[in-house]
């Protein structure tokens, strides 16, 4: 079976960014990739534990137990689809990263299966948290935000190993909806709101007024441009994790 399926390339060919600090690490310049984007590539263990628990906790409470695709979801999702008339969702975390990495189009049936189908082969050839991994490196955060790393120095001014549970609640609900969910967009708060309720019944019951506090979001626009002759002089950083200590 692993000979005459493919395997599925999840990173190569993808350009990242790199970020530029300063000796006491301040960030100096978080730079674009080839295509215009701000990603940049970070190991699962550099991402805070709360980041993942909250991702998981929104996009797919059964991730580690399902094959790549929830049975149980998809037929909830055909069933409204058919009563309805609206195709709706049921993906996995491992379909919607099939269907970022291999821009899927998931409007029509066939885009579905396609998604379904990739998914299982994504499921073939790498381990969970290696898939976990890759979806929170891709995902939509916004604009041309992707990826946890870069929209926790972008929204937050911190590396995502650094993030609070407040934070990570608010940065989990973006990709589900990138473009209305955006900082000081009122559909943020009300998303991050109904995902605390549920952290809330999960977790400690003492976070509850931390989780409701309003969080100052910064924007693109708020990224630092600092010693951009030096910056520029420098050579980009020289491995895969995208950062430079000047």
């Amino acid at each position: 079976l692993y000979v005459l399926i493919p395997c599925p390339r999840l990173s190569e060919g993808l350009s990242y960014s790199t970020a530029y600090y300063d000796r006491n690490h301040r960030l100096l310049r978080l730079t674009l990739t080839g295509d215009d984007k701000y990603r940049l590539h970070l190991p699962l263990t550099q991402i805070a534990p709360v980041m993942i628990d909250a991702t998981l906790l929104y996009e797919d409470r059964h991730f580690y137990r399902h094959p790549g695709v929830n049975p149980v979801s998809l037929a909830r999702a055909a069933w409204q689809t058919f009563t309805d008339g609206r195709l709706i969702g049921g993906s996995t975390l491992t379909m919607q990263l099939a269907r970022i990495r291999f821009n899927i189009d998931t409007r029509n049936i066939s885009g579905k299966l396609m998604q379904i189908l990739r998914a299982l082969q994504i499921e073939l050839f790498y381990s969970k948290d290696e898939i976990l991994e890759a979806y929170l490196c891709l995902a939509p955060y916004g604009g041309n935000v992707e990826g946890v790393g870069a929209a926790s120095l972008i929204y937050f001014g911190k590396s995502a190993n650094r993030l609070t549970p407040a934070e990570a609640l608010s940065l989990s609900v973006i990709p589900q909806s990138p473009s209305r969910r955006v900082p000081g967009h009122r559909a943020l708060n009300e998303a991050r709101d109904l995902l605390a309720q549920k952290w809330i019944a999960t977790h400690a019951a003492g976070e509850r007024d931390l989780l409701r506090m309003p969080l100052a979001l910064h924007n693109i626009s708020n990224l630092p441009f600092h010693a951009p002759h030096f910056v520029d002089a420098l050579s980009p950083a020289p491995s895969r994790s995208g950062v430079v200590i000047t």
